[in-house]
């Protein structure tokens, strides 16, 4: 999406990494016995039952808002995805942009014409969406995301569970013991009601950008054997509405390695 609209809350960059305590046992990731993200899969449906989901479609709506809470945009998607994969995305916008990703490989076109340039946005926002439609269940992939915290937060008034997970390096670059200037990770904080385990709120923030954004979970809906929040409200540190992505329809579709090719 290029000019993004998702500048709700800014983020800061974290240089140095502490060591891990060693009288802290390490929190289990994924699927994994003891992991605090099993009370959220028996809540929306788990990891297998989304990626039974297999080629889909979605529409989004995303509207943005200027500081007085007056619409100022309003654009539609069409989400073409494989849920059995995690890089499996295709974006098509109104005005002829499309873009592909097939695992690290991202391709753009812009009206027919391959369009090298878009790349870099082309990647941003196939990873943006991709995590909108593949979250939380992307997390209990314990290979990729690890998670890291568990805590408690107050959120107007009312506790809930906060599951901190992070993207793991690539293994080619895992060290033992502290990183020192490490390079940052994609960062997560899933929100959750701690009697049901629903996910209520979800935090990202991206190695790319370094900026925090909270985005709150509505309208959950079910889709075959999975719960989906089919509204997403991004809100600023005054819990101003910045930006809005609402699914308008959610259909399966068979999918192969060739929709997320840009011919």
């Amino acid at each position: 999406m290029v000019g993004t609209p998702f500048d709700a809350v800014d983020g800061t960059r974290q240089t140095r990494q502490q060591a891990p305590d060693p009288d802290v046992p390490a929190l289990a990731s994924g699927t994994q016995l003891g992991s605090p993200l099993l009370e959220v899969y028996k809540s929306v449906g788990g990891v297998e039952a989304f990626r039974g989901l297999e080629g889909c479609v979605v529409w989004w709506r995303v509207s943005t808002f200027g500081e007085q809470g007056e619409p100022i945009g309003l654009r539609e998607v069409t989400h073409t995805a494989d849920c059995r994969y995690a890089e499996r995305d295709r974006l098509e916008f109104q005005d002829g942009r499309i873009y592909g990703r097939l695992g690290a490989q991202v391709f753009a076109e812009l009206r027919g014409m391959p369009w090298p340039t878009l790349n870099d946005p082309a990647s941003q926002d196939l990873m943006l969406f991709g995590l909108h439609l593949r979250a939380p269940w992307c997390f209990g992939d314990a290979n990729v995301f690890m998670v890291v915290g568990k805590d408690f937060v107050d959120r107007s008034g009312e506790r809930l569970l906060r599951i901190t997970l992070e993207r793991r390096p690539p293994a080619s670059l895992e060290v033992v013991g502290p990183e020192l200037d490490a390079k940052p990770r994609d960062r997560f904080e899933l929100l959750c009601e701690p009697s049901s385990g629903r996910p209520r709120e979800l935090v990202h923030r991206f190695a790319c950008s370094l900026a925090t954004r909270r985005v709150l979970l509505e309208d959950w809906r079910s889709v075959e054997n999975v719960q989906v929040p089919f509204r997403r409200v991004y809100v600023d540190e005054a819990m101003r509405t910045k930006t809005t992505l609402e699914i308008l329809r959610f259909e399966r579709q068979r999918a192969s390695e060739r929709d997320f090719r840009l011919l």
